[in-house]
């Protein structure tokens, strides 16, 4: 089984290495389930049926979500943007090392993280003006 901060990371990480200048991410837990989505500006490169160039064991993710989930689903346009709703697992409750190597990236981000109708929001800029971006980043 994969945790829900994995599969927020991958699809992260996949924003990234598809060229986006900005990604967002927003997790909302309600009712004992995570619901997640990370959009990006990136352009999608594999078309349906095509074998993905990262190498063995790789691009496999969404074959993963698909057993995981409760429900997925993906976007693809200008950017693409992946909706997932799983039950609470427990590997979100330390978000700062959850999140962390997604602020370790180059690229703007935002994330916006919501406990039912509350929520706050961090973002790469931000996080830099008030000197609390993350050591070694």
């Amino acid at each position: 089984m994969h945790a829900v901060s994995d599969f927020m990371l991958e699809a992260a990480m996949n924003s990234s290495e598809a060229g986006s200048s900005r990604i967002s991410i927003k997790a909302v837990l309600s009712e004992g389930y995570w619901n997640v989505t990370v959009a990006d500006d990136g352009i999608w490169t594999l078309d349906e049926g095509s074998v993905t160039t990262k190498g063995e064991r790789r691009g496999r993710a969404l074959a993963l979500l698909s057993e995981s989930a409760e429900s997925w689903h993906i976007e693809k346009g200008e950017g693409t943007v992946l909706s997932f709703r799983m039950a609470d697992d427990g590997s979100m409750d330390d978000l700062y090392h959850a999140l962390l190597p997604v602020f370790l990236r180059e690229e703007e981000v935002e994330v916006i993280i919501g406990y039912g109708d509350g929520g706050a929001a961090f973002s790469t800029s931000g996080l830099k003006k008030m000197n609390a971006y993350p050591e070694g980043a």
